[in-house]
């Protein structure tokens, strides 16, 4: 999950957002977890620990997003 959603600044680079608007993503099930972006003058960049409530949340579950596990040949 985590390396799908290290896109997720570049997918929000044309979102306009107040200076330090947190988004965050949560994922339920096993792999999840929450994933939080910060706006600044610069685009969008990772906090860890947002001392604010996000503007905006996303939940979704695991289940739509999990790949197909590789097949030995």
């Amino acid at each position: 999950m985590e390396t799908f959603l290290r896109a997720l600044p570049f997918a929000l680079r044309d979102a306009d957002a107040a200076y330090g608007s947190i988004v965050t993503v949560r994922i339920e099930g096993e792999a999840g977890g929450d994933w939080s972006v910060i706006g600044d003058d610069s685009g969008w960049d990772f906090v860890d620990s947002p001392r604010a409530a996000p503007a905006c949340v996303v939940t979704l579950s695991q289940e739509p997003l999990r790949t197909r596990p590789l097949q030995p040949l």
